[in-house]
Order: structure tokens, then C-alpha cells, then sequence
């Protein structure tokens, strides 16, 4: 690691090859269950999803597989291209982010880390960081209740013992590739040996059964890639139904929570008296009610408390005209479902 600025860290040096690590602050995370995914559809249902959950319009990401769980990181491009003392740094030829060069995979458990900037709380199941948050100083207790319990964990009564990790120099992909590589040279004569007799082996096969074994594989690229691309439009169908839905919603808040022929009935019912004319019938909006009746020595309490006793009008008020035997009463119309949670 040659140098620091402003969030990135420079791994090797050599124009477009250069690769970055990326400060955990400039980075957002989620993890994604591919369980019910298909092995070979699993990386464009990744790209995605994660396009369409990443808070960034420029979306720049990395995935790490764990068996059929993806551990994201997303970041703005435009942003990583502005870091570095103010001005332009050269696109890197990759970008990985800090959390992979701190500390190595868990059984289980929640962990406080100490970043470059900041803290990072980590949360582990069966070695996959199930969630993952970043803070810019040391969390509250109620604040790390907040992200266990978003994990699915249990409060805790303390805060846990902060973490102070050194940067390594490999990430935990890489670390794992790096312990097959030392497995291999301390058991290399047994590897000679066993890749002669493949490469014998692959000599005796005829040709034509490699030729079928290529279009078989040509063959199979194809249908993976159609395959893909079906599972691209499913996505875009279900995010079409999705807004449709939010449109209905909207236009079911504008349908009035009764009909005209309920009200009607409730209010000759809820006027004391026989003796009244209606002059006029409004409603402002959907959800209130203003009508005017005649009536000779109208009683403003007694039309309150019998609107209010049908339990379909609520929030009534009485105004007595200029005419004096006119009077104006409005009321919120309330909704079938508020009647029966009053009711219970």
C-alpha cells in the first residue's frame, strides 16, 4: 500500500492499473439471497438487483459470492473520480472496498470495528456478513440495538469491545486463493502427477467427442444467455406491476369512504326532529360532509350529539345561519373499517 487520499489508498502503481481501496464511508451494503435462483442466472439477477436497490445514479459495485449468498458494496463513480486532493485521479483499474481488508469471515456474532474513518459494525452468519453498517464515531447503545435487531439479534445490555484491525494486504478472496496456492506447492509432486494423467487422458479422447463437446458447450452459452435475458424482462415486469399498484392505491384514497345513499340515511337519522328541510348538500373532499337545513329552534348540541352517536360522522359542528332558523353542519365522514376498530 503506497499512499493515502482522501478515501482511497493505492495499491499498485501504473496508470490504468492502478487499484484502489475504497474508505467504508463512501461505500453502501446489502446482501442478497439467490437461494431460489438458478446457479448459471444468479450473476444477472445480482447486477440487477443491485442496480435497482444502489442509492448512487452512477452505480459502481463489488459482489462476494458465498455459496448462494452475494455480499455487496455500492458507490458513485463520479465520486471516487473526484477524490484525491480535489482533483481528477485516473480511473482505476479496480476498485475494492475496506471492509474486505480488515478482519477475515466469522462463524457468527456481531462486531465494532475501527475503520480509516470511522466505526464499522458487522454482523456474521455461518462466515457471511449478513449486515453491515458504517458510523462516523462510536455508535450509541440504542443505536447498536438498532442495527442488532435489524440483523435479527437480540438487544444487548453493553456495548461490545471495539475492534482495532490492521489493513491487510490481501482481501479475504484472495487470502482463500492464497491457501489453496501454498496446499498446492506443499503437495506439488502429487499435482505433477496427477495433471500427466489428465493430460494422457485428454489425449486418448477421440477428436469427435471433443468436437461434440465444444458445440455441446457453444450451445449451452446460448441458451444461459437467453436465459438471462428472460430473467431481465421477469424483473422488469414485476418493478411495472409494482408501480401500478401504487397508482391504484392512489385512486382508492380518492373513492369516499361511503356511499351518498349511507349518508343520506344517516343523516335523517342523526336530525332530531321531523320537522326540517335540507337546503343543501356538499362535500369539500372525499372525507367530510357540509349540508344546510331549515328547522324552527334548532338545538346545536343536540344535532352534534346525535351526528356523532351514528358513528358515521365524526368532528361535528353546528353554525347557526343569518336566517336563524338555518343551520350549517359539518362533520369528517368516517370510514367503515374506523367504525369497526371503534366498535371492538
Amino acid at each position: 500500500m503506497l499512499r493515502r487520499s482522501d478515501g482511497l489508498t493505492l495499491l499498485q502503481e501504473g496508470g490504468v492499473g492502478q487499484e484502489w481501496i475504497l474508505a467504508r464511508r463512501f461505500c453502501a451494503f446489502t446482501l442478497l439471497d439467490a437461494t431460489a435462483i438458478p446457479f448459471v442466472r444468479r450473476k444477472a439477477y445480482a447486477d440487477i438487483t443491485v442496480q435497482r436497490w444502489s442509492p448512487f445514479a452512477d452505480t459502481r459495485h463489488h459482489i462476494d459470492w458465498v455459496g448462494a449468498h452475494a455480499m455487496v458494496w455500492a458507490w458513485s463513480q463520479s465520486q471516487i473520480l473526484e477524490l484525491g486532493d480535489g482533483e481528477l485521479v485516473a480511473p482505476p483499474r479496480r476498485v475494492l472496498p475496506e471492509t474486505l481488508y480488515r478482519g477475515t469471515p466469522h462463524a457468527g456474532e456481531a462486531f465494532l470495528v475501527t475503520m480509516d474513518e470511522g466505526m464499522e459494525g458487522r454482523v456474521w452468519r455461518d462466515h457471511v456478513m449478513i449486515a453491515c453498517q458504517w458510523w462516523a464515531a462510536v455508535p450509541t447503545l440504542d443505536e447498536w440495538n438498532g442495527f442488532r435487531r435489524g440483523a435479527g439479534l437480540s438487544a444487548s445490555h453493553a456495548m461490545p469491545v471495539v475492534e482495532s484491525l490492521p489493513m491487510l494486504r490481501l482481501p479475504w478472496t484472495r487470502q482463500r486463493v492464497a491457501g489453496f496456492t501454498d496446499l498446492a506447492g506443499r503437495h506439488r509432486k502429487v499435482l505433477q502427477c496427477v495433471a500427466a494423467g489428465l493430460v494422457v487422458a485428454l489425449l486418448a479422447t477421440p477428436l469427435t467427442a471433443s468436437v461434440k463437446l465444444a458445440i455441446k458447450t457453444v450451445m449451452l452459452e446460448r441458451v444461459i444467455e437467453k436465459e438471462a435475458v428472460g430473467v431481465g424482462d421477469t424483473l422488469a415486469a414485476r418493478e411495472a406491476a409494482e408501480r401500478d399498484v401504487v397508482a391504484i392505491d392512489k385512486l382508492l384514497k380518492l373513492r369516499p369512504p361511503r356511499r351518498q345513499l349511507q349518508l343520506m340515511s344517516a343523516v335523517i337519522a342523526a336530525t332530531p326532529g321531523g320537522n326540517w328541510k335540507l337546503l343543501e348538500w356538499r362535500m369539500p373532499d372525499s372525507h367530510s360532509l357540509e349540508v344546510v337545513v331549515q328547522m324552527a329552534n334548532p338545538d346545536p348540541t343536540a344535532l352534534v350529539r346525535g351526528w356523532e352517536a351514528t358513528k358515521v360522522f365524526r368532528n361535528v359542528t353546528v353554525d347557526i345561519g343569518r336566517a336563524g332558523n338555518e343551520v350549517i353542519i359539518k362533520a369528517d365522514i368516517a370510514s367503515a373499517n374506523s367504525l369497526h376498530e371503534t366498535a371492538k
